[in-house]
């Protein structure tokens, strides 16, 4: 597998984002890619596009990659009762949305 390193960023196109609205709100992600699915989550301090960016090569390697926002990122909002298991739900309904039934996480 090949490192995406800066004089091959020009291969990468970072996706425009998406939001959806689902029964636990709001969530905002990115996909690119085709083939098998690979469900993405970033870091602290960071964005789906610096995650796309550093898996890209599992991309060129033929997958899907499929990158939601964190509660409290860029279009997914963090409300004071915001629960881990409503950001699961909003993100099992991103994949219904997509009909992926299947991911590697």
């Amino acid at each position: 597998m090949n490192l995406l390193l800066p004089e091959r960023l020009d291969c990468f196109k970072p996706p425009e984002s998406q939001t959806i609205f689902t029964k636990s709100g709001q969530i905002t992600y990115a996909t690119i890619g085709e083939g098998p699915a690979v469900l993405l989550f970033h870091g602290t301090g960071s964005s789906f596009f610096a995650e796309m960016a550093l898996e890209f090569p599992l991309v060129e390697a033929g997958y899907k990659l499929i990158v939601p926002h964190r509660l409290g990122y860029q279009g997914t909002p963090l409300n004071h009762d915001s629960k881990s298991s409503d950001y699961a739900v909003s993100v099992n309904e991103v994949l219904n949305q997509l009909e992926i039934e299947t991911v590697v996480v």
